[in-house]
């Protein structure tokens, strides 16, 4: 049997965090309830998360709180907020905090469901292409890692040459080699596929 993701739901509604984690079990997650966002923090740790689910109106910390001390994690989980009195500021407010979706209570659970298999479908493509960079990269020379470095930061060939006590011609040719094996074709591509692997 294959293993269930497992998702984190932090709300302090007993009564719906009851519900919507019947609903989210029957749908195949494995459901770590909290009914407040301090009791979550001190947890998180040990967890391993498909999926954060979160209310954002709840006593003490709230759920742009959440979001906020999970910024600092190294890991980054699929974060969805839940609010029942949602507003366009709120949701913009929760998406730049990082929050992947924004829904009010009261939708059907099927709504929510949709939203959680769509949230940890997109996490796994992007930890996927990650990946895709990360070996893309592994198949670089020292001297060619050392010429993207300088790609990336916007030198010429020419400046290159001379950062690197080198010929002209061979710049161009680690720069051809470059562009071969990572399949990119300007700085902008770099810097996108070096921000993609995380190493910018």
């Amino acid at each position: 049997m294959a293993a269930r993701d497992e998702i984190a739901l932090i709300d302090d509604d007993a009564e719906l965090l009851d519900a919507l984690s019947f609903q989210l079990d029957a749908a195949g997650y494995h459901v770590h309830s909290f009914g407040s966002a301090a009791e979550f923090l001190v947890a998180v740790s040990g967890l391993s998360l498909a999926c954060i689910v979160c209310d954002y109106h709840m006593p003490g910390l709230n759920g742009m709180d959440v979001l906020r001390a999970l910024a600092a994690r190294p890991v980054q989980t699929p974060f969805i907020m839940l609010t029942a009195q949602g507003s366009v500021p709120l949701a913009v407010s929760a998406m730049r905090e990082g929050s992947v979706n924004f829904l009010e209570k009261g939708q059907p659970a099927s709504e929510l469901i949709a939203a959680i298999a769509q949230a940890i479908a997109t996490a796994v493509k992007g930890k996927e292409q990650v990946l895709a960079h990360r070996i893309r990269l592994q198949t670089l020379t020292p001297r060619e890692r050392e010429v993207l470095a300088l790609v990336a930061d916007g030198l010429s060939a020419k400046q290159i040459a001379q950062q690197l006590g080198t010929s002209y011609r061979t710049v161009e040719t680690h720069r051809l080699n470059l562009g071969k094996k990572l399949d990119i074709h300007s700085p902008a591509q770099l810097n996108e596929l070096l921000h993609l692997a995380g190493e910018r």
